[in-house]
């Protein structure tokens, strides 16, 4: 019942905060729509861009219920609380009542949860929860085969896999770790305990062949993209504990004291090391640091919060954080210091979130508004252009919610596909810091471009400038208000 009561709460509050303005919240939830509508065959998008398709069509289709301000609130304060509630329930399951709560909540209201939740990572988020119960079936299966057992892991799997590529690439080398050391746990004939399991495994082969079309090219391209700027996107020796600091920066002393828990848990309990808790662990530090090691991304570092909340609960099961029975009167001065602990991370989680709500609100009223009046006045056929914000694609939503072809300045690094990056170099040849002038303007009207919706703030043009052109060609201007101004690349 009290967790419950926190998980709404943080779902509540999240809400609140995704939904504080008359316009949509998030960077990515636009690509999301933009993913869905090509999905449902209402996308002019190309067909060789694709995407695990559940949090699209999740959030497409509650658009059409509740609008879809509402929807990216809800589906972003859901997603966000869902790790929360999986580990809960997976802690629970070891008879661990007051310990899942406090991990469950800790992990639930973490900076790490929150700037997922505000940048629009709602695919990584439900998967994050997917493959904490995904991993735990995994390893019913291989310690007693079933049917039943393996279906489940394998619809968690299946799951998995049609929400997002980055959490199944975690969730399949955690599997394998985890599969690893159970076989390395059997005493006697370790053949006939493979023979025996791998029928119900085969459940899990199923569903990567049934993705294989939708993986083969976005995995493809991901690949191929040579984009990425180092500096933002990647963790190495140089960087891993600015990076480490950054992600537990909401209570960084209470963090890193249980991060170190985690990561010398697997040594402190050894003793336990054919036991699920310490196998299933040890296969997500494994899997954690392999996925760094290799990808050098600092995406999957979002992990680390579940790998030390996993490694906390080891060291509680094993009895490592037990007090000896002279001094069980202890343990109500620790409750309460934990509830002070999870109260102060809470607050000060709860303040980042706003925070990180602005940083990464690409969308205001007044941009919205121009998305209306372009979705609203304008042919399914018009081409648009838009720069970036603040470094941001504010092209996905362009072409996610106004559903027409966008040539969006951006970052390549944010790109992947080549139609993408081949859109975002045109735009961002002619949306340079000159811009708007008459000669960008005839170069997007060569490129194909009917409109460009052009923000007031986070571009790189210069204010002045913009006021001078405006006022010495007003036939140029389609729409404008306080924040946007959407011009035509024709004299109209």
């Amino acid at each position: 019942m009290l967790f419950a009561v926190v998980a709404l709460h943080l779902a509540v509050s999240r809400y609140d905060v995704l939904t504080d303005r008359q316009a949509p919240a998030t960077v990515d939830a636009g690509n999301w729509f933009a993913f869905g509508n090509a999905v449902l065959g209402h996308s002019s998008r190309s067909g060789s861009i694709v995407y695990p398709p559940v949090v699209p069509l999740l959030l497409v289709g509650l658009s059409r219920i509740v609008g879809v301000i509402a929807a990216v609130g809800l589906v972003g304060a859901v997603s966000a609380t869902l790790p929360a509630v999986s580990v809960y329930a997976v802690l629970r399951t070891a008879h661990l009542r007051w310990v899942a709560v406090a991990l469950a909540s800790l992990l639930g209201a973490s900076a790490s949860v929150g700037e997922a939740a505000a940048w629009g990572g709602f695919p990584q988020l439900i998967g994050l929860a997917a493959v904490v119960v995904f991993l735990v079936s995994l390893d019913r299966v291989l310690q007693a085969p079933a049917w039943r057992s393996a279906l489940v892991a394998g619809s968690l799997w299946t799951l998995i896999l049609a929400t997002s590529h980055f959490v199944a690439i975690f969730a399949a080398l955690a599997a394998a770790a985890t599969g690893a050391l159970a076989l390395a746990a059997v005493q006697s004939d370790r053949q006939g305990w493979v023979r025996d399991r791998v029928p119900k495994l085969l459940v899990l082969v199923l569903p990567v062949v049934a993705v294989m079309p939708l993986y083969a090219p976005l995995l493809g391209a991901i690949t191929a993209n040579k984009s990425n700027d180092a500096a933002v996107d990647t963790v190495g020796f140089s960087n891993l504990f600015d990076t480490v600091a950054y992600t537990f920066r909401d209570a960084p002393v209470v963090w890193r004291l249980l991060m170190l828990c985690a990561v010398c848990a697997p040594l402190a309990t050894w003793e336990r090391w054919r036991r699920p808790e310490w196998r299933l662990h040890v296969a997500g530090l494994l899997a954690l640091v392999t996925a760094v090691a290799i990808t050098h991304q600092v995406r999957f570092m979002a992990f680390l919060p579940l790998v030390t909340v996993s490694g906390v609960a080891l060291w509680v099961i094993a009895g490592a954080m037990t007090p000896p029975a002279p001094a069980r009167w202890f343990r109500g001065p620790m409750a309460a210091v934990a509830a002070i602990v999870l109260v102060v991370q809470a607050t000060s989680a709860s303040h980042l979130f706003v925070a990180q709500r602005e940083f990464y609100g690409v969308v205001d009223p007044s941009t919205f508004a121009g998305l209306e009046w372009t979705r609203r006045h304008t042919p399914t056929t018009t081409t648009l252009a838009v720069p970036s914000v603040d470094q941001a694609p504010l092209g996905w939503w362009v072409e996610g919610y106004d559903r027409r072809p966008t040539f969006y300045g951006s970052p390549l690094q944010w790109l992947s596909f080549p139609d993408e990056l081949r859109r975002a170099r045109i735009a961002n040849s002619i949306l340079t810091p000159t811009f708007p002038d008459e000669a960008s303007l005839s170069a997007a009207r060569r490129a194909g471009i009917d409109l460009v919706l052009v923000p007031k703030r986070g571009v790189e043009y210069n204010p002045a400038s913009l006021r001078s052109f405006l006022q010495h060609h007003p036939d140029r201007v389609a729409y404008q208000n306080a924040g946007i101004v959407i011009l035509r690349t024709d004299r109209g």
